[in-house]
């Protein structure tokens, strides 16, 4: 899922809600699924990314307007994983958070 860069803080917040959490690298609690993290990965640039609900850890680490997803890419990499996965998560908490 992308977004508009200048929705970046509430499109975090609004993860919160419906069940997404921080990289699991920063030491944060479960979100609603084992797999509802942020990711971090490396580009095919050599640049550091992290998606929308990962804080910045590492010196220029660039925030994405992306949601961890397996399935998306950005600069050649995947922006997730099995185990980073919010995307995921919010198709499967909408119906209940609605």
């Amino acid at each position: 899922m992308r977004l508009d860069a200048s929705f970046n803080t509430f499109a975090h917040e609004i993860g919160y809600n419906l069940g997404c959490n921080y990289a699991a690298d920063q030491g944060a609690g479960a979100g609603a699924f084992s797999y509802s993290h942020g990711c971090r990965f490396i580009g095919g640039n050599g640049q550091k990314y992290r998606t929308l609900l990962s804080y910045q850890r590492f010196p220029n680490e660039s925030r994405i307007p992306f949601l961890s997803n397996p399935h998306a890419r950005y600069e050649s990499a995947a922006v997730g994983a099995s185990m980073t996965d919010n995307s995921r998560t919010i198709n499967e908490t909408t119906a209940t958070v609605a």
